[in-house]
């Protein structure tokens, strides 16, 4: 649901606070994802999922709560790179479970059905963060994008020893 947020009003928010070249923004997150996802998934394979998921949550927390705070391109650059560390730690570990326990046979299934939860969470986040802003400006967008990210947490933090992670 954060990524809602992030894809839908960065922009927006960025012009708000009057930061040119927010672009950058996207390129930064891009370049973090391609070091974080393959560092990430094999410390995740070796590890578990703990090593990948943990810090991701940590790191995507950590890049809202700098978007809430950005007042210049730096910041935001900042919070780019650091959302992409976060972002690429958890996605590959959270597919990676999402295809554990399935026969082969059902794991196109299995990826399908991440994918769509995947992409409804940015669809909701989108509306709700839209209805945040609307509310309470797009600065509120990041700091209450924290929400779902510690709902996401607490419900890891039971399953882990539940389902063996």
């Amino acid at each position: 649901m954060s990524y809602g947020g992030v894809v839908s009003f960065i922009a927006l928010y960025a012009a708000q606070r009057q930061v040119e070249n927010i672009g950058l923004f996207f390129t930064v997150y891009a370049i973090a994802l391609m070091i974080s996802r393959p560092v990430f998934g094999k410390l995740s394979d070796r590890k578990g999922y703990s090593f990948a998921i943990l810090p991701g949550m940590i790191g995507v927390s950590g890049a809202m709560l700098l978007l809430f705070f950005a007042h210049t391109l730096a910041g935001f650059v900042v919070a780019g790179f650091i959302y992409g560390l976060g972002f690429g730690a958890l996605q590959p570990a959270l597919q990676a479970m999402a295809v554990r326990n399935v026969p082969p046979s059902r794991r196109g299934a299995a990826n399908a059905t991440f994918f769509l939860g995947f992409d409804l969470g940015i669809g909701v986040g989108a509306m709700l963060w839209g209805a945040v802003a609307e509310l309470v400006g797009y600065q509120a967008i990041y700091l209450w994008a924290l929400l779902p990210i510690g709902i996401a947490f607490v419900i890891y933090w039971k399953a882990r020893h539940t389902m063996g992670l």
